[in-house]
């Protein structure tokens, strides 16, 4: 067994409207969710987490479309990228994680588009992910879904896919 901290996909120059990442990040939570019950239920990151804990997501277009941006157009395409952030509501620090994203950036000089799932540093979920076969499966899943140019490996340097 391993250490984990995260997987971390990333890629370029695929310009996206509002719209498509939107619908694009929904499906992919459903995935997650339908892989691992434990990436069902996210939260909006607070100031504390007592706040964040008031700040379930619902999962649906507008919810999603408003965290990426609220004064856009669905077919607007995003100056750098659309961010997201979120947070699984761990009780305790040590079993919290997140997940985060940046999406419809067509600007290689500048900005890549990327998605990232930090894990927890102990507890059941760490345990589980510590398995090799079992992280590589989630891995999976990132690369199918986003189709990246690179993820990270676990000694932190970027693998080209």
């Amino acid at each position: 067994m391993e250490l984990i901290e995260d997987i971390v996909v990333s890629w370029y120059n695929r310009q996206k409207t509002l719209q498509e990442c939107t619908e694009s990040f929904i499906v992919f939570l459903e995935r997650l969710k339908m892989f691992d019950s434990r990436f069902e239920i996210w939260y909006l990151k607070g100031g504390n987490r007592k706040d964040a804990m008031k700040n379930i997501l619902v999962p649906e277009y507008e919810n999603i479309r408003k965290l990426f941006c609220d004064k856009c157009n669905d077919d607007e395409y995003p100056k750098l990228s659309y961010h997201i952030s979120l947070w699984n509501g761990g009780r305790i620090d040590s079993e919290s994680f997140g997940i985060s994203a940046s999406l419809g950036s067509s600007e290689t000089s500048k900005w890549n588009n990327n998605c990232s799932l930090s894990f927890p540093y102990e507890g059941d979920i760490y345990e589980y992910y510590r398995i090799k076969k079992n992280k590589e499966k989630l891995k999976e899943i990132f690369i199918d879904h986003w189709n990246p140019e690179k993820i990270m490996g676990d000694d932190g340097k970027w693998i080209s896919l």
